[in-house]
């Protein structure tokens, strides 16, 4: 049956026979409820064995097993389903069976295995009462008693269990925040769809972000085990529930009445949470570099890497303490890095590029995190050639625009600036003001750039301007391989928060740029920018998310930092940890890591989720540095947490990535 169908077949074909038992709907009383004949269709087309049937000679894979277990959690109906089929997978218990079974987990509560067409809950005294759903219960699917008998699971088969029971609060999560997304846009107050409110907009992008970063969690608890699942885990139901609670918030008023029944999801994941709790306990200050447990080729090029990075990065990098040496030090690796052979990773090689995947390409920028390598720092000289202007001039460049840049930007000897923010012009970059007039075959270039990371030492701007004073908005911008070496333009240095020389404001008064200096067509520069603006919040012209990467290298050493202060719990610093091995898991899913055969849907706003969720967790951990570290790392954290202010703005402000996910993503009403 459908064990021959690949992952999502099997997902898609369940869900739609729950769905035709068990429909979703949108009015209260259709949540939790089935027609009676959903146990039995489940159990007559083999759903209860499902965990037990081979797929491709192997067992069923358990991130499927979570993905249905989703399913379930979006309906919620009155039958323990994941207990049912983890218990069909260890015990070798005959289709059936009219004999009830339970079995223990380790805090002593006792979930009902149920076989044949039997479902119920045991009571202490052993007698067994048929669940069928009543409205007051708390868990809906999760039916819980304190039996003194029982088969005690092993600590593997609980975790495992416990995966399921997290996909069903993901399930109930995402079935709660589209019921409050539907009413946000059709509730009217003050004339407008309370969706059209920011408030409101950015709560439902951040219940989208939690839902992204859940399902991260969800395909992190599936794919490893022990401690490391738990904390998984635990990231799943403490996301869920979080959305949960919002979508109650969202409902106002009504959502805390009994009568709508959205707390009937939150009431659900709470319980699921509380069979939930951890078996094993992770070490809250173990060092973490990698999630990547890869063989063959992969591994080789893991090795070859290291082995390479050893031999090439001098060990007093790591002491460099100025912007000065920072910047020499980036230099020297640009060189290093082409004569390696391992600039332009993702580059294709047709145009000098490695040609590399994304496992590879996240091996790479991983080990040069570990090696303190500057390929791991994002703002550097070579991160708007390679991440931006490089792939936008393979993409849309003329051939003599390839010829002339491609090979310099491989090897460092042309350096790049980005121009598109302004002074009056930051996150709205269609709001632009530098013009570009046509004057006969050059453009005259006027106007002012800001924030503009090594334009001081720049050959080449990728210049957004204004080439059109009539065309309606979007529709006037054009992008420009502009030449820095000439006399209309000026640099003027600005210093960060810290008093170092990190960007600019760069003034343009009648600085020329030619027809062939034009990157694609005339007025159609919004397309490039939006495109580009993308690939360097992810880096994705090279590596995917290289720049999360190394955050997520760089968080981790921090984390080790603060663990060796008796002052942090190892509570606080897990759950941080958590939080930050689910944003690798989230990179790994946006940079395609995990392809569409692992069966997980692709990420949803990806760049967007890891924009903001990089960003405040770079400054939650930097805080927590500021006020708990030691006495002599003090000097350090002040450093990393005023710098970490930028965090949040540069590249496009948290709110403004808000504000994307709820126009583009969710596509919230404003009207």
């Amino acid at each position: 049956m459908m064990v021959s169908a690949d992952h999502n077949q099997i997902v898609t074909i369940f869900a739609k026979l729950v769905e035709k038992h068990c429909p979703r709907g949108t009015s209260a009383d259709t949540i939790g409820k089935e027609d009676g004949h959903l146990w039995a269709a489940l159990a007559q087309g083999g759903w209860l064995d499902i965990a037990s049937h081979a797929m491709d000679g192997d067992a069923m894979p358990l991130t499927t097993l979570a993905l249905i277990a989703t399913e379930w959690g979006r309906r919620i109906p009155a039958l323990p389903f994941s207990s049912s089929v983890m218990a069909r997978r260890w015990f070798d218990v005959a289709t059936g069976s009219s004999a009830a079974h339970t079995f223990a987990i380790p805090d002593g509560n006792q979930v009902l295995i149920p076989f044949g067409d039997t479902v119920g809950v045991f009571d202490g005294a052993g007698n067994l009462t048929p669940v069928l759903g009543k409205s007051d219960n708390f868990a809906l699917t999760l039916p819980v008693s304190r039996a003194d008998s029982g088969v005690q699971l092993s600590a593997e088969q609980c975790s495992e269990l416990q995966v399921l029971y997290a996909g069903e609060a993901l399930g109930a999560a995402e079935e709660a925040f589209e019921r409050a997304a539907s009413y946000a846009q059709e509730r009217v107050a003050y004339g407008k769809p309370v969706s059209a409110f920011q408030a409101l907009r950015h709560l439902l992008a951040n219940m989208h972000l939690d839902l992204e970063l859940g399902r991260s969690a969800l395909l992190w608890a599936a794919s490893v085990d022990g401690a490391d699942r738990d904390a998984a885990i635990g990231e799943v139901t403490r996301l869920a529930q979080s959305v949960a609670a919002h979508a109650i918030q969202v409902f106002g008023g009504i959502g805390f009445t009994w009568d709508l029944g959205i707390h009937l999801y939150l009431r659900h994941i709470i319980a699921a949470r509380e069979l939930c709790r951890p078996v094993r306990t992770a070490s809250a200050r173990r060092p973490r570099v990698s999630h990547l447990n890869v063989g063959g080729e992969a591994e080789v090029f893991r090795q070859n890497v290291r082995a390479w990075l050893a031999r090439v990065v001098p060990s007093e990098w790591a002491n460099a303490t100025t912007a000065e040496e920072d910047r020499a030090i980036r230099r020297q690796w640009v060189t290093i890095l082409h004569a390696g052979g391992y600039s332009g990773l993702r580059w294709p090689k047709a145009y000098g590029g490695c040609g590399l995947g994304p496992v590879e390409a996240a091996i790479f920028y991983e080990e040069c995190a570990r090696a303190n390598a500057p390929e791991s720092i994002d703002n550097s000289p070579r991160s708007v050639a390679v991440t931006l202007a490089g792939p936008a001039i393979i993409a849309h460049g003329t051939d003599a625009q390839k010829e002339h840049h491609l090979a310099k930007i491989l090897d460092g000897s042309e350096i790049w600036c980005e121009g598109f923010s302004e002074p009056g012009a930051g996150s709205d970059l269609a709001a632009v003001s530098t013009t570009a007039i046509l004057d006969g075959e050059v453009f005259h270039i006027n106007g002012s750039k800001i924030w503009t990371s090594f334009a001081q030492e720049a050959d080449y701007c990728y210049l957004l301007a204004k080439t059109s004073t009539d065309a309606p908005r979007h529709r006037n911008l054009s992008v420009f391989l502009l030449d820095m070496r000439q006399s209309g333009v000026k640099v003027q240095p600005l210093k960060n928060i810290v008093g170092e020389h990190e960007f600019n404001q760069v003034f343009f008064d009648n600085a020329i740029a030619h027809k062939t200096d034009l990157l694609g067509e005339l007025h159609e520069g919004w397309k490039l920018v939006t495109i580009g603006a993308a690939a360097l919040r992810s880096s994705g012209g090279d590596g995917g998310t290289s720049v999360h990467w190394s955050r997520y290298v760089q968080m981790s050493a921090w984390l080790e930092r603060l663990g060796q202060s008796p002052h942090i719990e190892d509570a606080v610093l897990g759950k941080l940890r958590a939080k930050l091995d689910v944003l690798w898991w989230t990179n790994a899913r946006t940079a395609g890591v995990f392809g569409e055969d692992d069966g997980f849907p692709p990420i949803r706003g990806g760049s967007n989720i890891l924009k903001i969720a990089v960003s405040e967790l770079l400054q939650e951990i930097s805080a927590l540095g500021l006020e708990m570290a030691q006495p002599s790392d003090r000097d350090f954290w002040r450093q990393q947490y005023l710098l970490s202010r930028s965090r949040t703005i540069a590249g496009g402000t948290s709110q403004i990535q808000r504000n994307v996910i709820a126009d583009q993503i969710l596509k919230l009403r404003k009207a």
